[in-house]
Protein backbone atom coordinates (compact mmCIF):
# COMPACT_ATOMS: atom_id res chain seq x y z
CA UNK A 1 0.00 0.00 0.00
CA UNK A 2 1.17 3.50 -0.74
CA UNK A 3 1.39 6.36 1.70
CA UNK A 4 -1.00 9.26 1.76
CA UNK A 5 -1.29 11.43 -1.33
CA UNK A 6 0.65 14.69 -1.22
CA UNK A 7 0.97 18.02 -2.98
CA UNK A 8 3.17 18.01 -6.09
CA UNK A 9 6.58 19.66 -6.11
CA UNK A 10 7.27 22.28 -8.80
CA UNK A 11 9.23 19.73 -10.87
CA UNK A 12 6.47 17.11 -10.57
CA UNK A 13 3.82 19.69 -11.49
CA UNK A 14 5.79 20.66 -14.60
CA UNK A 15 6.03 16.97 -15.60
CA UNK A 16 2.31 16.33 -14.97
CA UNK A 17 1.27 19.45 -16.87
CA UNK A 18 3.53 18.60 -19.84
CA UNK A 19 2.54 14.93 -20.04
CA UNK A 20 -1.16 15.28 -19.25
CA UNK A 21 -1.79 18.74 -20.72
CA UNK A 22 -2.79 20.73 -17.63
CA UNK A 23 -1.83 24.38 -18.02
CA UNK A 24 -2.75 25.29 -14.45
CA UNK A 25 -4.49 23.91 -11.39
CA UNK A 26 -7.80 25.43 -12.54
CA UNK A 27 -7.60 23.35 -15.77
CA UNK A 28 -7.04 20.18 -13.77
CA UNK A 29 -9.94 20.90 -11.41
CA UNK A 30 -12.25 21.72 -14.33
CA UNK A 31 -11.31 18.47 -16.05
CA UNK A 32 -11.59 16.37 -12.89
CA UNK A 33 -14.88 17.62 -11.48
CA UNK A 34 -17.83 16.71 -13.70
CA UNK A 35 -21.25 17.08 -12.04
CA UNK A 36 -22.96 13.98 -13.46
CA UNK A 37 -20.05 11.70 -12.70
CA UNK A 38 -19.35 13.13 -9.28
CA UNK A 39 -22.98 12.46 -8.36
CA UNK A 40 -22.26 8.73 -8.57
CA UNK A 41 -18.56 8.94 -7.72
CA UNK A 42 -17.05 7.80 -11.02
CA UNK A 43 -13.91 9.74 -11.95
CA UNK A 44 -13.18 11.19 -15.37
CA UNK A 45 -10.20 9.89 -17.34
CA UNK A 46 -8.38 13.11 -16.45
CA UNK A 47 -9.00 12.49 -12.74
CA UNK A 48 -7.54 9.00 -13.15
CA UNK A 49 -4.39 10.42 -14.73
CA UNK A 50 -4.12 13.00 -11.96
CA UNK A 51 -4.47 10.23 -9.36
CA UNK A 52 -1.64 8.32 -11.07
CA UNK A 53 0.53 11.34 -10.25
CA UNK A 54 -0.68 11.27 -6.62
CA UNK A 55 -2.68 14.50 -7.08
CA UNK A 56 -5.61 15.15 -4.74
CA UNK A 57 -8.47 17.34 -5.90
CA UNK A 58 -10.69 18.59 -3.07
CA UNK A 59 -14.25 17.35 -3.37
CA UNK A 60 -13.46 14.85 -6.13
CA UNK A 61 -11.37 12.38 -4.20
CA UNK A 62 -12.71 9.12 -2.90
CA UNK A 63 -12.37 5.38 -2.56
CA UNK A 64 -11.98 4.71 -6.25
CA UNK A 65 -9.20 7.30 -6.70
CA UNK A 66 -7.38 5.89 -3.67
CA UNK A 67 -7.43 2.46 -5.30
CA UNK A 68 -6.19 4.03 -8.54
CA UNK A 69 -3.26 5.63 -6.70
CA UNK A 70 -2.33 2.22 -5.33
CA UNK A 71 -2.60 0.68 -8.82
CA UNK A 72 -0.27 3.40 -10.10
CA UNK A 73 2.23 2.65 -7.34
CA UNK A 74 2.17 -1.05 -8.30
CA UNK A 75 2.63 -0.20 -11.98
CA UNK A 76 5.57 2.01 -11.09
CA UNK A 77 7.11 -0.84 -9.07
CA UNK A 78 6.88 -3.03 -12.17
CA UNK A 79 8.80 -0.43 -14.18
CA UNK A 80 11.49 -0.03 -11.55
CA UNK A 81 12.22 -3.51 -10.26
CA UNK A 82 13.91 -2.87 -6.95
CA UNK A 83 16.19 -5.32 -5.21
CA UNK A 84 14.92 -4.19 -1.80
CA UNK A 85 11.31 -5.16 -2.64
CA UNK A 86 10.00 -7.11 0.32
CA UNK A 87 6.89 -8.51 -1.34
CA UNK A 88 6.95 -11.34 -3.84
CA UNK A 89 5.52 -11.11 -7.34
CA UNK A 90 2.63 -13.33 -6.20
CA UNK A 91 1.82 -10.97 -3.31
CA UNK A 92 1.89 -7.99 -5.67
CA UNK A 93 -0.44 -9.84 -8.08
CA UNK A 94 -2.88 -10.53 -5.24
CA UNK A 95 -2.77 -6.85 -4.20
CA UNK A 96 -3.39 -5.87 -7.83
CA UNK A 97 -6.37 -8.24 -8.02
CA UNK A 98 -7.79 -6.89 -4.74
CA UNK A 99 -7.57 -3.32 -6.01
CA UNK A 100 -9.34 -4.24 -9.26
CA UNK A 101 -12.00 -6.12 -7.27
CA UNK A 102 -12.56 -3.05 -5.06
CA UNK A 103 -12.97 -0.84 -8.15
CA UNK A 104 -15.43 -3.36 -9.62
CA UNK A 105 -17.36 -3.49 -6.34
CA UNK A 106 -17.44 0.31 -6.15
CA UNK A 107 -18.63 0.54 -9.76
CA UNK A 108 -21.28 -2.17 -9.32
CA UNK A 109 -22.70 -0.36 -6.26
CA UNK A 110 -23.12 2.86 -8.20
CA UNK A 111 -23.91 1.83 -11.78
CA UNK A 112 -25.73 -1.52 -11.63
CA UNK A 113 -29.21 -0.12 -11.06
CA UNK A 114 -28.85 2.37 -13.92
CA UNK A 115 -28.31 -0.18 -16.69
CA UNK A 116 -31.24 -1.51 -18.63
CA UNK A 117 -31.37 -5.20 -19.35
CA UNK A 118 -31.53 -4.48 -23.09
CA UNK A 119 -28.45 -2.25 -22.98
CA UNK A 120 -25.39 -3.29 -24.96
CA UNK A 121 -22.93 -5.22 -22.79
CA UNK A 122 -19.42 -3.83 -22.61
CA UNK A 123 -16.98 -6.74 -22.91
CA UNK A 124 -14.77 -5.87 -19.94
CA UNK A 125 -15.15 -4.38 -16.52
CA UNK A 126 -14.57 -0.72 -15.79
CA UNK A 127 -11.69 -1.80 -13.54
CA UNK A 128 -9.96 -3.40 -16.55
CA UNK A 129 -10.24 -0.17 -18.53
CA UNK A 130 -8.99 1.85 -15.54
CA UNK A 131 -6.10 -0.59 -15.08
CA UNK A 132 -5.05 -0.07 -18.69
CA UNK A 133 -5.33 3.72 -18.32
CA UNK A 134 -3.13 3.56 -15.22
CA UNK A 135 -0.57 1.36 -16.94
CA UNK A 136 -0.38 3.67 -19.97
CA UNK A 137 -0.11 6.78 -17.77
CA UNK A 138 2.64 5.36 -15.58
CA UNK A 139 4.54 3.99 -18.57
CA UNK A 140 4.29 7.38 -20.26
CA UNK A 141 5.89 9.11 -17.27
CA UNK A 142 8.86 6.74 -17.09
CA UNK A 143 9.90 6.68 -20.76
CA UNK A 144 11.93 9.34 -22.55
CA UNK A 145 9.56 12.11 -23.71
CA UNK A 146 10.89 12.65 -27.24
CA UNK A 147 10.82 9.12 -28.60
CA UNK A 148 8.62 7.44 -31.18
CA UNK A 149 7.30 5.12 -28.46
CA UNK A 150 6.25 8.15 -26.38
CA UNK A 151 4.36 9.63 -29.30
CA UNK A 152 2.59 6.32 -29.98
CA UNK A 153 1.77 5.94 -26.30
CA UNK A 154 0.38 9.49 -26.22
CA UNK A 155 -1.98 8.57 -29.04
CA UNK A 156 -3.04 5.33 -27.35
CA UNK A 157 -3.54 7.13 -24.03
CA UNK A 158 -5.64 9.87 -25.63
CA UNK A 159 -7.82 7.31 -27.43
CA UNK A 160 -8.28 5.26 -24.27
CA UNK A 161 -9.17 8.37 -22.26
CA UNK A 162 -11.86 9.29 -24.80
CA UNK A 163 -13.16 5.72 -24.84
CA UNK A 164 -13.29 5.56 -21.04
CA UNK A 165 -15.18 8.85 -20.75
CA UNK A 166 -17.63 7.73 -23.45
CA UNK A 167 -18.14 4.37 -21.69
CA UNK A 168 -18.87 6.07 -18.37
CA UNK A 169 -21.37 8.40 -20.06
CA UNK A 170 -23.09 5.42 -21.70
CA UNK A 171 -23.17 3.51 -18.41
CA UNK A 172 -24.75 6.45 -16.62
CA UNK A 173 -27.39 6.94 -19.30
CA UNK A 174 -28.23 3.22 -19.47
CA UNK A 175 -27.12 2.71 -23.09
CA UNK A 176 -24.44 0.26 -21.95
CA UNK A 177 -24.02 -2.10 -19.07
CA UNK A 178 -21.09 -3.94 -17.56
CA UNK A 179 -20.70 -7.73 -17.61
CA UNK A 180 -22.28 -9.48 -14.62
CA UNK A 181 -19.06 -11.15 -13.52
CA UNK A 182 -16.30 -8.60 -13.60
CA UNK A 183 -13.10 -9.35 -11.72
CA UNK A 184 -10.84 -12.10 -13.01
CA UNK A 185 -8.75 -13.74 -10.25
CA UNK A 186 -5.02 -13.06 -10.20
CA UNK A 187 -2.97 -15.88 -11.64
Amino acid sequence: MTGPARQLTAHEWELVSRVFGFGCVRDMVAAVVKPRRSAVGLPSATAILAACSQVIVAGADGEILSAIRELAALAERNHYAREDETRSAAELAVTHHQLLASIDRFTRERVADRARRAAVVHTESLAAVIDRLVLFAVTRTVIAPSTFVAAELDTALTDLMAGYDQLVDELLTGRRRLPRYQTVPAS
